[in-house]
C-alpha cells in the first residue's frame, strides 16, 4: 500500500469510525438525560486528528511537524477523556453539572488554542506557507469573510421572511446581541481550535485529494456530501428532536454541499486555511443571534418541518452553491496541493532555518 493510501485510510478511520462509534454514547447520554455537550465538540477535532496521526505514522522524518501533531494529539485525547467522563457525572443538579463542564471545556479549549497558535507561528515560514497557515493574504481573508457574513445575514432575513416570521427580525436588534458579536471576536483565539479541527481535515487534506481524482467540480461536490454524512450521529442523536432525524440529515446535506462549495472558493481564492476556519467559526456561533433567549441548547432537539428544510436548502444552494461557477472552483490551477505534493517542504525542515526563509 502506498503512503498516500495509508494516510487516506488512517484519516477515514479516525474521522468517520471514531465519531460513529461515539454516536452510540451520545444516544445513551441523551436517553439518560445526561449532559453530552462535549461530544459534538470532540467530533469537530477528528478530521484534523486523522491527518495528524497519519503524518506521525507514515512520515519517517516529520521534523518540526512532530510538535504540531503531538500538541494536537494530546489535546484531542484529553478532550475525548473529558467527553467520556461527562457521562459519569450523576447525582448533581443539572445547573451545577453544566457549570462544571463549561469551566472544564473553557480551560482545555483556551489553553490548547493558545499553545497550538504558538506552535503554528513558530513553524518555519516556508513550511507554514506550504500548509496555508500564513497570513500573507489578509485582505483576501477579510474580504471573503465579509462576503460570507453578508450572505449569511441575507439568508437569515430571507428565511425568516419566507416562513412568515418577518416581524421577529426587529427583535434581534438588541444591545445584548451586539455585545455577543463583540464577545465572539474577542473569544476567537481561545476557541478556534475546534474549527481548525474540521477545516484542516476537510479543506486542507481531503479536498485536494478528491479534486485531483475526480476533478475540481466533482471533487468539491463529493467533499460536501462526505462532510454532510459525517454529521450523521449528531443529526440523529443530538441536533434533532425525535422524529426529525431524516429531516435533519437532509438539511445537513443541503448545508454542507452549499457551504462546501463556498468554503472551497474561499480557501482557493484567499490561499489561506484561516479563511474557512474563520467562516466556520462565525457560522456556528452566530446561530445564537437568531434564538429568542440566545440559549446554546438551541442547536439540540430541533423540531424541523419539510417546508423549512426545503426553503433553507434552496436558499443555501442559491446564495452559496452558486459559487460553483467561480473560476476558483473550476480551474485546477487554483487547486491546493495535498500532503504528497508538499513533501519537499517537509524535507526542507532538515535544512538550516535561514535557508528555508529564502
Amino acid at each position: 500500500m502506498t503512503k498516500t493510501k495509508k494516510q487516506a485510510l488512517i484519516f477515514l478511520l479516525t474521522a468517520y469510525l471514531l465519531p460513529f462509534l461515539l454516536g452510540g454514547l451520545i444516544y445513551y447520554g441523551k436517553s439518560k438525560g445526561l449532559n453530552i455537550s462535549f461530544f459534538p465538540q470532540f467530533q469537530m477535532l477528528t478530521p484534523a486528528l486523522g491527518v495528524m496521526i497519519a503524518i506521525l505514522l507514515t512520515e519517517k522524518k516529520p521534523g518540526k511537524l512532530k510538535t504540531l501533531c503531538i500538541t494536537y494529539l494530546v489535546f484531542s485525547i484529553l478532550y475525548l477523556l473529558a467527553s467520556l467522563a461527562s457521562l459519569f457525572i450523576k447525582g448533581l443538579p443539572p445547573v451545577l453539572v453544566q457549570g462544571i463542564l463549561t469551566i472544564v471545556q473553557g480551560i482545555l479549549a483556551s489553553l490548547f488554542s493558545l499553545i497550538f497558535l504558538v506552535v503554528i507561528f513558530r513553524m518555519p515560514k516556508g513550511l507554514r506557507k506550504s500548509f496555508h497557515l500564513d497570513l500573507s493574504h489578509k485582505k483576501r481573508i477579510l474580504g471573503t469573510l465579509g462576503i460570507f457574513l453578508l450572505l449569511y445575514f441575507l439568508r437569515a432575513f430571507l428565511s425568516t421572511f419566507l416562513e412568515g416570521n418577518s416581524g421577529e427580525i426587529l427583535s434581534y436588534l438588541t444591545k445584548e446581541r451586539f455585545l455577543y458579536i463583540l464577545a465572539l471576536i474577542i473569544n476567537l483565539p481561545l476557541t478556534y481550535i475546534f474549527f481548525f479541527g474540521e477545516e484542516f481535515g476537510w479543506r486542507f487534506y481531503l479536498q485536494p485529494l478528491l479534486q485531483k481524482k475526480f476533478g475540481m467540480v466533482q471533487g468539491t461536490l463529493l467533499l460536501g456530501l462526505a462532510w454532510g454524512i459525517w454529521h450523521l450521529p449528531l443529526n440523529l442523536f443530538f441536533y434533532s428532536a425525535p422524529g426529525s432525524g431524516l429531516m435533519s440529515l437532509v438539511n445537513q446535506l443541503f448545508v454542507c454541499v452549499s457551504y462546501g462549495i463556498f468554503f472551497s472558493f474561499a480557501y482557493n481564492y484567499s490561499k489561506s486555511l484561516w479563511t474557512p476556519v474563520l467562516i466556520h467559526y462565525f457560522n456556528n456561533n452566530l446561530l445564537l443571534l437568531f434564538s429568542k433567549n440566545m440559549d446554546p441548547s438551541v442547536i439540540e432537539n430541533q423540531v424541523l418541518t419539510w417546508p423549512s428544510v426545503l426553503i433553507n436548502g434552496l436558499l443555501m444552494l442559491v446564495l452559496f452553491g452558486s459559487f460553483i461557477f467561480s473560476p476558483y472552483n473550476r480551474k485546477s490551477v487554483h487547486r491546493r496541493p495535498d500532503l504528497k505534493e508538499i513533501q519537499e517542504d517537509i524535507e526542507k525542515l532538515e535544512v538550516p532555518h535561514e535557508k528555508i526563509e529564502k
